[in-house]
């Protein structure tokens, strides 16, 4: 799996930066070491913690930031997982792992978009960056059929007819189902409830709603000026 292959990458390149941090001031190199045994034997809340202050100590160091992420994101702390990936990518936009790992929240957050945008970044700027392609591939697939999916909901039927047509169209349908297989359309009948004889025709009744054409051109242009006055109005108050 593509995060485990770089959970292992990641706690590679802490234990290399705490190797260069020793030869920094004292505490940010301990608490680097600390961080990555504390996310090698899975105490992720410790590990997060010696991040999160070693990363004061050292604001410009992207591989802190990122090393934050990873703690963060195996808390399952999502978005604060996110902002330190995106801290660590400001300061350094080459490090290809912290936006392998920035793709997987925004994945799992159902942002298969941002996903794949963020991974053609990676691919741009860190080519040689482990895993990219294949999960590019996978997640376009997705992006695709979500595409067709929306395009489908989002199509309507409309027949153009220029006026209604009341005479033939304005009534309920009424069938009757007299053998097995064998329908019968029919524009009234009588049936029997409760001892009482029940005429019932396909009239529809419109004496509290009288019929009016749709006109959905004007029908939208009223709705985009009601919002727009709703807007205007918030905007006064």
């Amino acid at each position: 799996m593509v995060i485990r292959r770089l959970g292992s990458l990641a706690l590679a390149l802490l234990v290399s930066s705490a190797v260069v941090l020793a030869q920094r001031p004292s505490d940010p190199g301990t608490l680097v070491e600390k961080g990555a045994t504390a996310l090698k034997e899975q105490r992720f809340g410790d590990a997060l913690d010696a991040f999160a202050a070693a990363s004061k100590l050292l604001p410009r160091d992207g591989s802190l930031c990122f090393a934050a992420g990873v703690a963060a994101f195996r808390l399952g702390r999502n978005g604060e997982a996110e902002d330190w990936f995106q801290r660590a990518l400001k300061l350094d936009p080459n490090l290809g792992d912290a936006g392998v790992w920035l793709s997987e929240v925004q994945y799992r957050q159902g942002r298969t978009k941002e996903a794949v945008a963020t991974l053609e970044d990676v691919q741009k700027r860190s080519p040689k960056t482990e895993g990219v392609e294949e999960r590019l591939r996978e997640w376009r697939k997705e992006t695709q059929l979500q595409n067709r999916f929306y395009e489908s909901r989002g199509a309507h039927y409309k027949p153009a007819f220029p006026k209604r047509n009341d005479e033939e169209w304005l009534r309920t349908t009424l069938a009757t189902h007299e053998r097995k297989g064998e329908v019968k359309f029919v524009r009234e009948f009588d049936y029997q409830s409760a001892g009482q004889s029940v005429h019932v025709t396909d009239a529809v009744d419109t004496s509290l709603v009288a019929p009016r054409e749709r006109k959905y051109e004007q029908a939208g242009a009223a709705s985009a000026a009601a919002a727009g006055k709703l807007k205007d109005e918030k905007k006064s108050a």
